[in-house]
């Protein structure tokens, strides 16, 4: 979904200036007017319900009644063509990990600079996904180590594709590698979405690796964002071609 179709945008935060400061800026960078206020997860859910023509979403992680990544889960999947951006202060590498594998499509640290923010935010309402620096540097001090435990709800098949889809490849690229038929590479993505419980590729590649640095104790590494692209999608199904991502 790119910007000029977007009808209205739902900006959720506590503060009453935080909402009209990130209203005007996304009116004046990328002519989104109309927007409505929420000050809380349970009036987010509301307007909603309620309110018509809501595209984008941008929630503060620290919303009263959010709950951090389930909310936005929860919100997700009531929700799933909607545009979902999560702008705080609270940043760190794990918050960011836990927000893509609920379905955000970004994580935007309030502290950016102008320039900086108006890159991130761009990078999302172009149909990418934005992945702050944050979570990169961590991924590259990481690549030439890469930890092989993996959540042992997957089955072996199941690990095999989703590294594959990590590193970008579409389900027929995937199916030629492993020898095995491009109707059976998504069948073994669906069971795994399901086993990891997420929705997209991006959620996937996200939640497989917080898994794996609960069990081994390191820094979470991040498989297909090492770099200034990588092709992961949020909203299309398994076997479409997917958007880049966009490493800040």
């Amino acid at each position: 979904m790119l910007a000029h179709n977007l009808r209205r945008v739902l900006i959720g935060d506590v503060h009453p200036l935080a909402r009209t400061g990130l209203a005007s800026f996304l009116q004046q960078e990328f002519s989104l007017g109309d927007h409505a206020d929420s000050s809380s997860y349970a009036e987010t859910l509301s307007l909603l319900e309620k309110a018509e023509g809501i595209d984008l979403v941008v929630l503060d992680m620290g919303l009263p009644g959010l709950g951090g990544a389930e909310g936005l889960r929860q919100l997700r999947l009531a929700y799933p063509m909607l545009m979902l951006i999560v702008f705080t202060t609270r940043c760190e590498r794990g918050e960011v990990l836990e927000a893509l594998a609920a379905g955000a499509h970004g994580c935007i640290p309030k502290n950016l600079g102008m320039e900086d923010l108006r890159g991130a935010f761009g990078t999302i309402l172009s149909g990418h996904i934005y992945v702050p620096k944050i979570i990169t540097d961590a991924s590259q001090m990481r690549h030439a180590a890469r930890c092989d435990q993996l959540d042992l709800s997957l089955t072996r098949r199941q690990r095999e594709v989703l590294e594959q889809l990590a590193a970008g490849k579409s389900n027929k690229e995937i199916a030629r590698v492993l020898n095995i038929a491009e109707s059976t590479v998504k069948v073994h993505v669906a069971a795994a979405f399901r086993s990891l419980g997420v929705h997209n590729r991006v959620s996937a590649v996200a939640a497989l690796d917080a898994r794996r640095s609960d069990t081994s104790k390191v820094e979470p590494f991040l498989p297909g964002v090492v770099g200034d692209r990588r092709r992961e999608s949020s909203q299309r199904p398994a076997n479409s071609p997917a958007p880049l991502y966009a490493v800040h």
